[in-house]
């Protein structure tokens, strides 16, 4: 198989680059390969946050890269350069929506939704 890497700062008319856009893609699709480059050096390693949880306020004696969210301002800090940053927060609450259609009346009784009468009381009793 041959493999070939065409690299160009030539910028053709639409029409063309259209063209040979697909010319190039079929090249690709039939096995023209990839290009084939030499892997560059590795990155420098990230550093590790520590997650110390919810809590109603910082951690006492932080070290550079605690995290936390704190609950009573609904923010997330990170510990750097000696304070507390904001790491990320919540968003405000949406609008409302649009209330639903109202369901439909259960059944009422047989005397709507009053009881039956009670019984007749006693004779009250006099004061004097």
């Amino acid at each position: 198989m041959i493999s070939h890497c065409i690299v160009t700062n030539y910028t053709p008319p639409h029409a063309f680059r259209r063209n040979l856009s697909l010319a190039l893609i079929a090249l690709l699709l039939v096995g023209f390969g990839a290009c084939q480059y030499p892997t560059g050096p590795s990155g420098t390693n990230g550093v590790g946050i520590t997650w110390k949880g919810s809590l109603a306020s910082a951690p006492e004696n932080p070290q550079t890269n605690w995290a936390y969210y704190n609950t009573t301002d609904k923010k997330s800090y990170i510990y750097a350069d000696g304070a507390w940053t904001i790491f990320s927060q919540d968003g405000s609450d949406g609008v409302d929506g649009k209330d639903g259609d109202k369901g439909d009346t259960g059944a009422t009784g047989a005397k709507g939704d009053t009881g039956d009468a009670g019984a007749p009381g006693g004779n009250g009793v006099g004061i004097t």
